[in-house]
């Protein structure tokens, strides 16, 4: 039996990034959770760019990545330039989970649409992804099913994080970082699942979207309290870590 036991009140870091710029993202077309785009040059360069941020941070534990291309890619140039700024970069990539629940929001018939033909096709459902409406925004999936995308995304991202919470005690309780070190782990995903699980952190629900929007290759930094070896707390603050390092939020 380990000997190891997690300190209470430990913290543990979270990075949220989002992936680099995408030919989608560059002409107006709505992603989802289909995989047909590639990153643009100015996408790569903006992971190039967090890899080299990223490198000063502390060591991570672990990277969680969605399934999805534009993620892996985004993932793939960011360690690069981890491992040539030479701060573990090679170490963090054999440490890595892809979780298929990190893949962006389910869009359904939208997927593969222009937003200025969504915008005249459903125009109340589009008004209400602009504004974020979990309410209103209705999409029908292939079944003919009306679904809800904002829900849906709230109730992922909380497993999400139950996913990512049993994979990080694991670890913590097998390792000397349980008691010693600061830790961490870095999520590769995207811009709607981003502020899903911000806000599911936060306790907020799915009215909480549009209010902290990621750009690509944005970071959020979320500082989670474990209370015992048995399940995170809290969250104790967060704040943007990219593009610019923000100021902290404490949440009560």
């Amino acid at each position: 039996m380990s000997t190891n036991v997690i300190n209470a009140n430990k913290v543990h870091k979270f990075f949220i990034c989002r992936h680099g710029e995408t030919d989608a993202n560059e002409s107006g077309v709505i992603q989802g959770s289909s995989d047909f785009s590639s990153l643009t040059m100015k996408g790569k360069e903006q992971a190039r760019n967090l890899g080299l941020s990223l490198s000063h941070a502390v060591a991570m534990n672990h990277v969680f990545l969605s399934p999805l291309n534009r993620a892996q890619e985004t993932w793939d140039i960011l360690r690069e330039a981890m491992i040539e700024n030479n701060n573990g970069g090679a170490e963090i990539y054999q440490r890595e989970i892809v979780l298929n629940n990190l893949r962006e929001i389910d869009f359904y018939s939208w997927e593969g649409l222009d937003k200025n033909e969504i915008k005249a096709r459903f125009p109340t459902s589009y008004q209400a992804w602009k504004s974020g409406d979990p309410e209103v925004l209705s999409v029908e999936a292939e079944s003919e099913e009306i679904k809800y995308p904002l829900k849906d995304l709230w109730d992922r991202a909380s497993e999400v994080w139950n996913e990512i919470h049993e994979h990080e005690l694991n670890y913590l309780l097998q390792s000397k970082m349980t008691t010693e070190h600061s830790s961490s782990s870095l999520l590769v995903c995207h811009g709607s699942l981003g502020q899903a699980l911000l806000g599911s952190a936060l306790g907020a629900d799915a009215n909480f979207f549009r209010k902290e929007e990621f750009p690509n290759c944005g970071v959020v930094e979320i500082e989670w309290v474990l209370h015992s070896k048995e399940s995170f707390g809290k969250v104790h603050r967060w704040r943007w870590y990219r593009p610019t390092v923000g100021e902290w939020n404490y949440h009560k």
